[in-house]
This record gives structure tokens, C-alpha cells and sequence, in this order.
């Protein structure tokens, strides 16, 4: 399945769990910085989704250092919104956090873009159906796109599903 044979009229959400970061930083956690393979995996899921025919809007992206780095490394490679925004609340946020930002997307927003930790990023990505290759984990740079019908205050809905999943590394 590609982008242009999901439903047209559905909204689309990527998800995605920051690159591979560093053990530790004397600064803390929040701080923590990508490894060289972090950065090249977020490169290679920006070309992936750019590939995929995704146009994201909107990305909200978690303030942690790795995130931010993750999402930099994703436009190098051509994938790029039209605005971003930077979350405190996301960062150590669970489901409940990354629902509330889904669910408070302008309604011009048609694809919004969510940069974020385990487990929450994953248990995002995975609270519709899943119509794609499920990875058993879900490793840094793992990438989910799901499709939803209706608009952003309704997410998720009975027939909102992951359609495409892509693990980086």
C-alpha cells in the first residue's frame, strides 16, 4: 500500500520514536545526544516517509535533545513540515499526553507529525488497527503512519489504523 491508495479524505499521523541516543549525558537524561547510527537511522526514515508520498504539515516534536536531533536528521533527507513545535509535555509523556496533542491539531492540519519516546510513541501507533508488518519492538527510529477518518478531536476512532510501519538500523 502507498499513500496515494489510503482513504483521501483521512487524516494521517507518523509516529515516531527518537534515533538511537547516547547512554547518558553529564547534563541529564533530557540532554541525551544521537549516536552517528541514531542520526543516520532518522535520516534514513525521513527518505523512507518522503518516499511514501507523506507531506507533513505540523510535526510536534518532544524537547529532549534527541528528539529534536532526530527530527532535524528526518528533514535533512527531504521530509519536512510546514511548521513545528516543540513539546514539553511529551517528553516522559504517556498515551494520555501524546492524545491530548493529537486530539488539539488545528483542523487545517491533514498530516501531523509526532517526534517522541517509548513507550508512549508506541502504544500511540499501535491504538487503531494494524494493517502493516508490526516490528516485535519497537527500536529507536521506528516509524508508524496511520490513517484516521473524521478529524483530529476524535482520535482514535473504530477504523483508524496503522497502514504503514518502517524500522530503521
Amino acid at each position: 500500500m502507498t499513500v496515494e491508495q489510503t482513504d483521501p479524505d483521512a487524516l494521517l499521523l507518523v509516529v515516531v520514536r527518537h534515533g538511537e541516543a547516547e547512554p547518558h549525558s553529564p547534563d541529564g537524561d533530557e540532554q541525551r545526544e544521537l549516536t552517528e547510527g541514531g542520526r543516520e537511522d532518522a535520516r534514513t526514515a525521513g527518505a523512507w516517509l518522503k518516499a511514501q508520498g507523506v507531506a507533513p504539515d505540523l510535526a510536534i516534536v518532544s524537547a529532549a535533545t534527541r528528539t529534536q536531533q532526530t527530527w532535524e536528521a528526518m528533514q535533512t533527507a527531504g521530509f519536512e513540515a510546514e511548521d513545528t513545535q516543540v513539546d514539553e509535555a511529551i517528553y516522559n509523556g504517556g498515551l494520555d499526553d501524546l492524545l491530548e496533542v493529537v486530539r488539539t491539531a488545528s483542523d487545517d492540519v491533514r498530516t501531523l507529525v509526532v517526534v517522541a519516546h517509548a513507550p508512549g510513541i508506541e502504544e500511540l501507533a499501535t491504538c487503531g488497527e494494524v494493517h502493516c508488518d508490526l516490528p516485535d519492538v519497537w527500536k529507536p527510529a521506528t516509524v508508524g503512519v496511520l490513517s484516521h477518518p473524521g478529524d483530529w478531536t476524535s482520535f482514535p476512532a473504530d477504523d483508524t489504523a496503522l497502514v504503514f510501519c518502517h524500522a530503521s538500523g
